[in-house]
């Protein structure tokens, strides 16, 4: 599954101009502006940015390098990064944040072995998507390894807004001040098409996307915790073997699965909640 050309990451992120300065007073307008200035530089690692250097940070966020690199070295003493040299990556409170969040315990528990019957009956490839600070990023994949042509999703992969996935995230769980700040940053022609993809998965409570160019297409459905949606499941193939279309065998088999997973989850929520 690659990325949409048209598509834009969905992020809630601010741009903040104001540096912190040496007000030590907790809780103060510069505490709030670290906090901002350092969620910033986070959001710049991801799958195709693993690495920063004082000289990068400076350059994507617009501080001046000696400033970039307080803040980089600021943070490697907190364990949100590592230092190799001249380089910062996450660190191990970063690893240790992501493996609880993206683990998910209760969902990863479900949701394979429910994925893996859903290739078996669809003899497509399927990916899960959670939440992450610039829209849904997939945590796990169950691939069909019986055709001849292998469509997969790699790990970690942050999908854009046109995504069948985001399409479903936008729809029932995405902050939609955010979302809608960014669908109106995109030209005319790509804002209709986007608000037209998420009625739709709005109406039918699947997501679609359709890419000739790529060949594939991807139908997306909503796994519920309560009324909390926890993630998105897609199966994805080419045209031949999955139809652009909602009411397919595929895409019934595929709300059934995620539908699976919903309840599994709130069972194990209400037995937590009960114990």
């Amino acid at each position: 599954m690659t990325n949409y050309e048209k598509g834009t990451s969905l992020s809630s992120a601010h741009t903040h101009t104001a540096l912190p300065g040496a007000d030590p007073q907790a809780g103060g307008p510069t505490d709030i502006q670290a906090v901002g200035r350092t969620a910033q530089i986070l959001a710049l690692l991801g799958p195709h940015r693993e690495h920063l250097t004082a000289q990068s940070t400076a350059e994507l966020t617009k501080l001046n390098r000696t400033t970039a690199h307080r803040y980089l070295s600021s943070m490697e003493q907190a364990g949100i990064l590592e230092r190799d040299g001249s380089t910062y990556t996450s660190g191990p409170l970063l690893s240790q944040l992501s493996s609880f969040h993206l683990g998910k315990k209760q969902l990863m528990s479900v949701a394979p072995p429910k994925m893996a019957e859903l290739v078996r009956q669809t003899t497509l490839t399927s990916a899960l998507s959670v939440y992450g600070a610039n829209g849904p990023v997939v945590v796990h994949v169950e691939e069909n390894r019986s055709n001849e042509v292998l469509l997969t999703v790699p790990l970690g992969t942050q999908l854009d807004l046109f995504s069948a996935h985001a399409q479903v995230w936008v729809a029932f769980g995405a902050d939609q001040i955010a979302a809608n700040r960014v669908i109106n940053m995109l030209p005319q022609s790509h804002r209709t098409e986007l608000e037209s993809l998420i009625e739709q998965a709005r109406d039918s409570g699947l997501g679609l996307r359709a890419l000739n160019d790529s060949g594939y297409v991807a139908v997306a459905a909503p796994i519920w915790s309560g009324t909390t949606l926890r993630a998105t499941v897609a199966v994805v193939g080419t045209p031949i073997l999955l139809p652009a279309d909602r009411e397919s065998n595929a895409a019934r088999t595929l709300r059934q699965c995620a539908e699976s997973i919903s309840n599994d989850l709130g069972q194990l929520k209400s037995s937590h909640s009960a114990g």
